[in-house]
């Protein structure tokens, strides 16, 4: 049986390869603005979020403040 360096990295490969395998089964859905919810830009580069519900006006923003 291996020990030292070769079975802490072993170690750390399971545990690393278990979190990630949990992380993406846990992860939520990626989120879909409801239908009719919009962003537009003004001449002057100004982002106008119209929005269906208080977590689409988030969205919104949030897509707007990482596009401009």
């Amino acid at each position: 049986m291996a020990d030292g360096p070769e079975r802490a990295s072993a170690s750390a490969g399971l545990i690393g390869a278990l979190l990630f395998a949990c992380g993406s089964a846990l992860a939520a859905p990626a989120y879909r603005p409801t239908h009719g919810s919009e962003i537009l830009w003004d001449r002057y580069g100004v982002a106008h979020v119209d929005a269906k519900s208080v977590p689409d006006l988030f969205f919104g923003f949030g897509w707007a403040r990482a596009s401009g």
